[in-house]
């Protein structure tokens, strides 16, 4: 079992039809809930939205990525 937190800044969003433009940064740690290190990971996204066929916005695009090296 793991504690997971994730925290998102949105920067910017503009608003067009058909689409919604959204850009922003996100904080994401992972912990064991029996103690030990936690992972953090940081990075920025863009997502775009667009209508679906009952006219609610959804993800239709997410792009992100970190800002840091990943050890596996």
């Amino acid at each position: 079992m793991i504690k997971a937190r994730i925290k998102s800044v949105v920067a910017e969003i503009e608003f067009t039809e058909p689409m919604v433009y959204c850009r922003g940064a996100f904080n994401y740690s992972m912990e064991p809930k029996m103690g030990g290190e936690a992972v953090v990971i940081r990075g920025k996204f863009i997502n775009l939205y667009k209508r679906d066929e009952m006219k609610q916005r959804r993800v239709w695009c997410n792009i992100y990525n970190i800002d840091h090296p990943h050890d596996d």
